[in-house]
């Protein structure tokens, strides 16, 4: 069950992309609803422990439920569908005291129906669906470290590398996000993990055995693979793993550069001048690996060589205060959840890419040489 949770979001998201209906999409939907239903459980219960003395006597508490998910689909039916129909499914089998899968399904089937897929649950719990990297840039939006403009954000989790380009404004009262462009890719840390396992099962497979037994795949919070550098035939064959890896999400970061530069904000040079670093916010777990650092280096090195810019400009979300017993270092991580902590309307208004033109750029005429003739004068 825990290999399965975490590639639960994943799989809904493959199910979504090839519009796909089977058994195996059912499935993941029974097991993402059930283990929702546990983490909303543990965290109300934890709440209500904590705050036991702020709450007594009050006879009934108002909740919401926002439910992150991948910021390209935050305008695509058919995945909205889903993670609607999950989240109101988990929150109904968080209030019973037991359930089982046969459970979930009950409860999603009239989750799915066409007057149960609402923004609402069927208690009257209010849940929105919020794209996690507006959630992450809200958290340091209603920081002091805000600064508004053009920023690219990587959010980088257990399954995914979820990476937007947001221009942070306001408008008038509320924040508003324009996503410019955004994308996802399953180049996670689980993935990264497997794939440098791959490598050295090629290489040594008796290391890779005790290696199994010290790294727990399944657990996104792992970190790197604990690799014995010392060893010349693991060492190279992880080497070429971890490249290969690199150069995947770095191909994805050209195509949101050239994105940007050529279609979608064009009007825009400043952001490549010489003196101008590009704002960016990284996010997740994945963020002190060494794969992921040594990316942002060679992200820097691109803009400065190619572009002529002043590199990135790498900015942290802060912890806030009331969060005493979190550590400075992990912003990183709590990032998107400080920002699903709001409420709706405080995170601000979204727009989607898909709801934003490309820029068309008028073409520019030659000039030539000027006639002034008689008449002109």
């Amino acid at each position: 069950m825990r290999e399965s949770a975490a590639a639960l979001k994943q799989r809904l998201m493959d199910a979504a992309v090839s519009a796909r209906r089977d058994e195996d999409t059912a499935l993941a939907e029974r097991r993402a609803a059930g283990y929702l239903g546990l983490v909303l459980r543990a965290a109300r219960e934890s709440f209500l422990q904590a705050e036991e003395d702020t709450f007594r006597g009050f006879s009934e508490l108002r909740w919401e439920l926002n439910l992150g998910m991948p910021s390209p689909h935050a305008d695509r039916g058919s995945l909205e569908e889903r993670f609607l129909a999950v989240a109101n499914a988990a929150w109904e089998l968080s209030l019973e005291p037991r359930y089982t899968l046969a459970d979930a399904c009950r409860v999603l089937a009239d989750a799915s129906r066409p007057d149960g897929r609402q923004r609402s649950t069927a208690t009257g719990i209010p849940l929105a669906l919020i794209p996690e990297i507006v959630a992450g840039a809200a958290s340091f939006a209603r920081s002091d470290s805000r600064r508004d403009g053009l920023h690219f954000l990587l959010d980088i989790g257990a399954s995914t590398a979820d990476l937007g380009v947001c221009v942070i404004h306001r408008p008038i009262a509320d924040d508003h996000w324009s996503m410019l462009y955004s994308a996802v890719e399953p180049l996670g840390m689980l993935d990264l993990s497997r794939r440098v396992m791959d490598a050295v099962e090629r290489a040594d497979p008796g290391y890779a055995a005790d290696l199994r037994d010290q790294h727990d795949l399944s657990d996104p919070m792992a970190g790197d693979v604990p690799i014995d550098f010392e060893r010349d035939s693991v060492t190279a064959a992880v080497d070429e793993a971890e490249d290969q890896f690199e150069d995947d999400l770095q191909r994805m970061i050209g195509s949101a550069i050239e994105a940007i530069r050529i279609r979608r904000n064009p009007k825009a040079p400043e952001l490549w001048r010489a003196d101008r670093s590009l704002p960016i916010l990284v996010m997740g777990g994945g963020k002190t690996s060494r794969t992921y650092a040594r990316l942002l280096t060679r992200w820097d090195y691109e803009l400065r060589k190619k572009l002529g810019t002043a590199g990135l400009d790498q900015r942290d979300v802060p912890i806030p205060a009331e969060l005493e017993d979190a550590s400075e270092s992990h912003g990183h991580r709590l990032a998107v959840a400080l920002g699903l902590a709001y409420r709706e309307p405080d995170i601000g208004h979204y727009t989607p890419p898909g709801r934003i033109a490309d820029v068309e750029l008028r073409p520019v005429r030659p000039r030539g040489t000027p006639f002034v003739g008689k008449d002109h004068v």
